[in-house]
């Protein structure tokens, strides 16, 4: 051990060792971005457009050949399909693409009209940033809460959050609505959206709810006067004029 040549040889020998372990070694992202995640973000452009458009316009009838299954199934969904309309196999699915893009762009819209005030400061996009994100998973809990005390344990977390933030999408057509027309016309965007999202939760949550009620995890409760899912997507009015207001006021 005395000579350098071997002493260089043991320390190159650790260094490919330590290096080949933290190659290979699972970062932090590993956690953080699971297969299941990632599946939420398995979208294309059409995806995204026909989603979209049954935000917007849910009052269409689907198509009744989607499934109404909630969440990727990844044996269907896989990031390694190579079927060219995967994508549309379940539209009825959440997914996340669109409320974290339509968050993003709500906030930005929103300091747009802030400086369009002469109110903008930097520190108003983060602090927006910190309240939707606040308010998105606050209000997630206290659906999770409901539907678990009435035994709906057929949408998971990341369900909840994607059906409640979609209406990330009609409030940004409300702001851009309010900026561009203002007065009877604003009104008249903001009605709608708020009524066309109502009825957008309740198809969502009635199709769970009649899933649960046909015996797939009912307990002893029934739902079939769908009093819990009227309230519930009821609510959604409530919070889309409550955004609006303090956002834009």
């Amino acid at each position: 051990m005395q000579d350098p040549t071997i002493r260089q040889m043991g320390a190159d020998y650790i260094g490919r060792q330590l290096e080949e372990r933290f190659r290979h070694a699972p970062s932090i992202s590993d956690y953080i971005f699971t297969s299941t995640i990632r599946s939420y973000f398995d979208i294309n452009n059409k995806y995204v457009l026909k989603k979209l458009l049954k935000i917007v316009f849910p009052f269409a009838k689907s198509d009744p050949n989607l499934s109404t299954t909630s969440g990727f199934d990844q044996s269907d969904y896989g990031m390694s399909t190579g079927s060219e309309d995967h994508h549309m196999k379940r539209l009825l699915s959440p997914d996340l693409y669109i409320p974290l893009m339509a968050l993003m762009t709500f906030i930005l819209v929103v300091c747009l009209a802030r400086g369009i005030g002469q109110e903008f400061r930097p520190e108003l996009i983060s602090n927006y940033t910190i309240n939707c994100l606040l308010f998105a998973i606050l209000e997630m809990l206290l659906y999770k809460f409901i539907l678990l005390i009435v035994r709906v344990k057929t949408l998971s977390s990341l369900d909840l959050i994607a059906f409640l933030n979609y209406k990330f999408v009609g409030l940004c057509v409300i702001l851009v609505a309010n900026l561009i027309f203002g007065g009877w016309i604003s009104t008249i965007v903001k009605i709608y959206f708020s009524i066309s999202f109502v009825y957008y939760m309740y198809a969502e949550l009635r199709s769970h709810a009649q899933g649960v009620a046909e015996g797939i995890d009912i307990g002893k409760t029934s739902l079939k006067s769908d009093t819990i899912v009227y309230a519930l997507s009821g609510l959604q009015f409530v919070t889309m004029w409550i955004l609006v207001m303090v956002m834009v006021n």
